[in-house]
């Protein structure tokens, strides 16, 4: 293992790195069985996936009048970082440059960057002043100069600041601050992951299909393919890509059973609090395999136990380490009925 983060115990970001990479490993195993048998579920667990540190391309920093970095664990308490062993060099290079731009441009927000292959994607989102005299509603001729600067001495393709566009290089055709898994590595696995498990697919529903980062795989391997998600940006860049998208609740309006009914194969992908609903339509709807993605075992298991429960069967679990360090882990379930 590396040398430990000088900011490690501080930060609340990494929470292992100072125990043998061998144990912490077998630590998140433990933590998957130990969620599972709390549904009474066996099943069949691969190997994890880990991902490396120096990945990640996508992070977001809190900044005040004199720090800039990330909360203490359980706490409002900004710590001041000057590096971070997760994040790509690209990436890690920029905390100096942001940190000294955050202090020119005042007051405290939140600053969500994200390393593209040809520059950073940043936004800036300033919180909310009580102090209405303090409270900056735009930005003056020579706080957009600073920007400026740091637009062209930096590699950035945009910069956006509470939400609108102060500067582009190029144009994107990605909405600023949408989700993106959080390294190209991690995506890469999850991908292929979720594609060996649909050889046999012909009409693929992909729910909590965000940008697209499955669905556009499933379209260009040919398959006839639906993205669902909550998120009009989202959907809007798939839908202009030539791909079947709608835009849809699914937490408050999951599909119906006659609509799942309709595809051989669901893909989903939900946030951290799980597909509740849905699951219980799937679990009595009669699609053939199910692959669910999910970064939260807990729900995970909740979810699985509601879906045998409805005649299905978990095949198979691959966990992927794509938040190394940390408490988190992503596990790709399949399910066949």
């Amino acid at each position: 293992m590396s040398e430990i983060c000088p900011f490690f115990g501080l930060c609340g970001g990494c929470e292992y790195q100072d125990i043998p990479f061998d144990e912490y490993l077998k630590m998140k195993m433990n933590k998957i069985k130990e969620a599972l048998a709390h549904k009474a579920i066996q099943c069949h667990i691969n190997p994890i996936i880990s991902i490396p540190d120096k990945t990640r391309r996508r992070v977001t920093f809190t900044y005040n009048s004199h720090c800039f970095g990330f909360n203490k664990k359980k706490s409002h308490q900004l710590i001041d970082i000057t590096q971070c062993r997760l994040l790509v060099p690209e990436l890690e290079d920029l905390i100096l440059p942001l940190k000294e731009l955050s202090q020119k441009i005042g007051n405290s927000g939140k600053v969500s960057v994200l390393m593209t292959d040809i520059g950073a994607d940043i936004s800036f989102s300033m919180a909310p002043q009580k102090d209405k005299k303090k409270k900056k509603k735009f930005l003056d001729v020579n706080t957009l100069e600073e920007i400026s600067f740091f637009c062209q001495k930096n590699p950035v393709v945009r910069f956006v600041f509470n939400g609108e566009i102060i500067f582009q290089a190029v144009q994107l055709s990605t909405p600023s601050h949408v989700f993106l898994q959080p390294s190209v590595m991690g995506e890469e696995t999850l991908v292929r992951l979720v594609l060996e498990n649909l050889k046999n697919a012909h009409k693929v529903f992909d729910l909590f299909c965000g940008l697209g980062t499955f669905t556009i795989p499933i379209h260009q391997a040919g398959i006839k393919v639906k993205g669902f998600d909550i998120t009009t940006e989202a959907i809007a860049f798939l839908q202009r890509k030539g791909i079947s998208a709608e835009v849809r609740d699914l937490f408050r309006n999951p599909l119906s059973i006659e609509e799942l009914n309709a595809a051989d194969t669901i893909v989903l992908d939900p946030a951290r609090s799980g597909a509740h609903a849905l699951c219980q339509n799937l679990a009595l709807s009669n699609v053939p395999k199910i692959v669910m993605v999910s970064c939260n075992p807990s729900t995970f298991a909740r979810d699985a136990r509601t879906l045998i429960n409805g005649g299905y069967r978990l095949v198979q679990i691959t966990p992927v380490d794509q938040f190394i360090f940390s408490s988190h882990l992503e596990l790709v379930g399949i399910f066949e009925k």
